[in-house]
């Protein structure tokens, strides 16, 4: 029996499956043999040429049919960059997908072919081909490769279905096509080392040697390990917005909503990843809502807060954060798995997580505040409560107790915001209202307090959107 033996010393494997475009972030997975071929064949070009055609014939043709698998735990991950397009705006990037299986650097896939032995010389140089292969896929994709002496039959978890029944999740490796009757050795090999020119030049839609086998994978290695240990310190998550065009302030309620809903999806995803008995079942603490549908009460659930942290009208960052608390494994997950932010103008948002800790390594302390968007009480003001100015003050000190803050010892009328290029953003521009509710009367406010407390913090209607928003001045 013939085993061989990969390690992945980095705890990737970076490699597209045959036929998808990078950008989708597809990962190859199990290895292929076709994609290990063709790699036995690159190094005896560059490294061993010595090697005769007819030797590395001996070797490849061994390969040519499906093996079993060992596969080790695993996820699919992907980090995302932005690769400027040299061109003369610095801005205008393009966005590439590297997606990758994770796997425990000390695990090893194995590759059994149970029917083939080898001869001394072909096992001489099959090992002296393995030993000189430092990547597969990729070139970040590290491997170590070598002869394994045997794997235990029952750690087969891949195998080719060949006829029999899948007893397990059925998915497709990209296998070498065997010799056909009467094609030459030499032609084989040569079909081996198709590259997308030549596909595209004799109008194929996959190289000759190329033969898709239909395995049963016993267990799903892409499910989330729930015994994996997750950050259980993080109680605020900031993301930086990339977006060629950036919202303006005004609509800081509108991207809340947005960014709220992105985050429900990615919890929900997760979920399903768990494999949870309620799989549609969205964390309270992200949506403000109990089992029944019911609004919670006490502002311990999540703050969606869009900033405009550089003064120039737009938001460019979004903060999240937690009242009560640190969020969960699954939570966490969530908030790196948010999608991009749809917009009616054509122009996506991108969350990108810059930075996230507990309250206090993330958030501000200062003793002034100014607002940022308009505080809106949540209650209506009625005669005889003084004047407008008195109430609302009175409103803001109340609210600030509410929430565990120190009551102000000054709180006074801000005027409204100046931007950068030095036009005022009246408070009555701002959106004031969550669906199909009418605009609420709002004004901005100055804080000081007598000690430092951590922002920034939103108080009123709609707060848990970013309206009365309240950051160090």
């Amino acid at each position: 029996m013939l085993t061989i033996e990969l390690s992945f010393p980095a705890g990737r494997y970076h490699a597209t499956q045959w036929g998808r475009h990078v950008n989708e972030g597809v990962s190859e997975w199990p290895p292929s043999p076709y994609r290990l071929v063709r790699g036995l064949f690159d190094v005896w070009k560059r490294r061993l040429p010595d090697l005769s055609p007819d030797r590395f014939y001996a070797v490849a043709r061994l390969l040519a049919s499906p093996p079993h698998f060992c596969l080790p735990p695993s996820r699919s991950s992907h980090t995302r960059s932005y690769l400027h397009k040299n061109k003369e705006d610095a801005s205008e990037k393009a966005l590439v997908f590297d997606g990758f299986v994770v796997v425990d650097r000390a695990a090893r896939v194995y590759l059994g072919w149970p029917e083939v032995q080898l001869e001394s010389t072909v096992r001489q140089d099959l090992g002296a081909l393995l030993a000189q292969l430092n990547y597969l896929g990729r070139s970040e994709s590290w491997i170590a490769a070598s002869f394994a002496e045997s794997a235990p039959m029952h750690a087969w978890n891949c195998r080719p279905v060949l006829g029999r029944e899948s007893i397990g999740q059925a998915i497709r490796v990209a296998a070498v096509t065997p010799q056909l009757p009467g094609q030459s050795s030499e032609d084989w090999l040569t079909s081996l080392t198709y590259s997308t020119a030549d596909l595209v030049k004799e109008k194929r839609s996959q190289p000759p040697a190329l033969t898709w086998v239909d395995y049963s994978l016993e267990e799903d290695h892409f499910a989330l390990d729930p015994s994996v240990e997750y950050p259980t310190q993080v109680e605020c998550v900031l993301y930086a917005m990339h977006t060629k065009v950036k919202p303006l302030v005004t609509e800081t309620v509108s991207l809340a909503e947005q960014v709220r809903r992105n985050v429900m999806g990615a919890h929900l995803r997760v979920r399903e990843l768990f494999d949870e008995p309620d799989p549609r079942a969205i964390s309270p603490r992200f949506s403000g809502k109990d089992s029944s549908g019911k609004p919670l009460t006490g502002h311990q659930h999540a703050f969606y807060l869009p900033l405009d942290r550089d003064g120039d009208g737009y938001l460019d960052h979004v903060l999240i954060s937690l009242p009560s608390g640190a969020f969960d494994s699954q939570e966490y997950l969530a908030l790196h798995r948010i999608r991009a932010v749809v917009r009616a103008n054509g122009y996506p948002i991108e969350l990108i997580p810059v930075g996230e800790g507990t309250s206090n390594a993330i958030l501000q302390s200062a003793r002034c505040f100014r607002s940022a968007s308009p505080y809106v009480p949540s209650r209506f003001y009625k005669k005889g409560r003084g004047t407008w100015e008195e109430w609302m003050k009175a409103e803001i000190t109340r609210e600030c107790m509410v929430r565990g803050l120190p009551a102000p010892i000054r709180t006074s009328v801000a005027p409204p915001p100046r931007v950068r290029s030095g036009r005022s953003i009246e408070w009555r521009e701002f959106q004031r209202s969550r669906k199909d509710e009418p605009p609420r009367y709002g004004a901005g406010f100055e804080l000081e307090f007598r000690e430092s407390v951590p922002g920034p913090f939103a108080l009123g209607y709609a707060a848990h959107f970013g309206l009365g928003l309240f950051c160090p001045s």
